[in-house]
């Protein structure tokens, strides 16, 4: 009677004349336990302190199902004290030789420094039925300001690549803007090694003649022709026609035409300006 009284643990008396299907009864969940399964889930605290906890159950030898009545959950640090962290009070059911997850809000009241501080989280019950561990040493997670304004860096990234366009456009501005390049060919021939390169309003200068042209950067008494940039077009403006005879009408833009020039030496040359 004593051994049964104390391991049913819900009585102090027992009959004299108890019978082996009410001792069966008053003992059949003794060797029954409902076990923490690992430790408790905590999302990453914000600003507001908000917050969810997730943890799992599982009942084992019990023959019907269980309440577990939990009064309230704390949270225990040497730096911070112990705080109440549930939000309200609140009852897990289990049915017998099965797990459960328990999903809480929860709400950090004390004002936590950014980073990861370990400490204890407590379940206090308010009924006989509990689960172990009761008390589990957890890491929690406070947000710092960038964490809590994470829209700050992509903001910030996009502001950056907008400054670095803004900057090298004020640069290009500045230098007169970005060259234009391309080459000189007389019968698909270039008659430079490097290709040129021509700024807005800036000219190039074309010396001698169709079968030996040299380009300068000064107009001189020898300049038979030039070429100018006018936005992102090239314009031919000729000085001696003499020197620079032409078959046809020149086109606005002489970038990639094939223009025809009378040969001193009878038929024509192609003179093209080509884009790099």
């Amino acid at each position: 009677k004593e051994i049964d009284a104390t391991l049913a643990g819900e009585y102090t008396e027992v009959p004299e004349n108890i019978t082996a299907e009410e001792r069966s009864e008053k003992t059949k969940d003794i060797l029954g336990t409902i076990q923490l399964k690992g430790a408790p889930k905590l999302l990453s605290i914000g600003r507001s302190g908000v917050s969810e906890m997730t943890f799992k159950l599982a009942s084992s030898g019990y023959v019907e199902r269980k309440n577990v009545y939990v009064d309230r959950v704390e949270f225990e640090t040497d730096a911070y004290g112990i705080e109440t962290i549930s939000v309200s009070s609140f009852i897990a059911v289990l049915d017998p030789e099965a797990e459960t997850t328990v999903v809480q809000p929860i709400h950090f009241a004390k004002d936590y420094p950014a980073g990861v501080i370990t400490g204890n989280l407590i379940f206090v019950f308010g009924g006989e039925t509990v689960f172990t561990p009761a008390v589990v040493e957890i890491p929690v997670t406070f947000k710092g300001f960038f964490l809590n304004n994470i829209w700050i860096l992509p903001a910030g990234l996009v502001i950056l690549a907008a400054l670095i366009i803004l900057l090298r456009v004020l640069i290009i501005r500045a230098k007169g803007g970005l060259g234009l390049q391309f080459r000189i060919l007389i019968d698909n021939r270039p008659i430079h090694k490097e290709p040129l390169s021509l700024k807005e309003g800036v000219k190039v200068f074309l010396e001698g003649s169709i079968g030996n042209l040299v380009i300068s950067k000064e107009v001189t008494e020898k300049t038979i022709a030039d070429i100018e940039r006018i936005q992102k077009t090239l314009k031919l403006n000729i000085h001696d026609e003499k020197n620079f005879p032409v078959y046809e009408p020149l086109p606005v833009n002489i970038l990639n035409e094939a223009i025809k020039v009378k040969s001193p030496a009878g038929g024509y040359r192609v003179f093209l300006v080509k884009a790099v």
